[in-house]
């Protein structure tokens, strides 16, 4: 009997200790939070390089696309880890989709950053991967 007890404490230990992981937390998440943690970290890596930082300081406004609506739905309460600036004269306009591979999937998130008379002057898109489907 008191094996059995030992094993259950172990058994419970290791699962609080695993439970308790970055990894297993970020997991457990809902998926717009884990998408916005893994953009915003991501954002803010790149608006640390001078080719970037001019065009993250200037953008004004900020438009969201999302071409499947269960996207949209999953992904309602996603915010954008871009800083609207009063004055600015760029629109950002993020266009996301989904992304499966394998057993993994994510979305994809194409920027485009447009000037007032609508000319496009960069674009860039970037891969997240969120999830497992079992």
């Amino acid at each position: 009997m008191n094996k059995v007890i030992a094993s259950l404490i172990v058994i419970c230990a290791f699962g609080l200790i695993a439970y308790s992981s970055p990894q297993v937390q970020f997991f457990t998440k809902p998926k717009h939070q884990r998408l916005y943690k893994l953009w915003k970290a991501d954002m803010d890596n790149l608006a640390k390089k001078d080719e970037f930082k001019k065009l993250f300081l200037n953008i004004g406004k900020i438009e969201f696309e999302f071409p499947d609506p269960q996207v949209a739905e999953e992904l309602g309460d996603l915010g954008s880890p871009f800083v609207k600036r009063d004055g600015a004269n760029y629109v950002l306009k993020i266009e996301i989709i989904r992304w499966i591979h394998g057993n993994r999937y994510g979305y994809v998130i194409q920027h485009n950053i447009f000037d007032l008379s609508d000319d496009k002057l960069f674009e860039f898109g970037r891969t997240y991967k969120v999830g497992w489907i079992w």
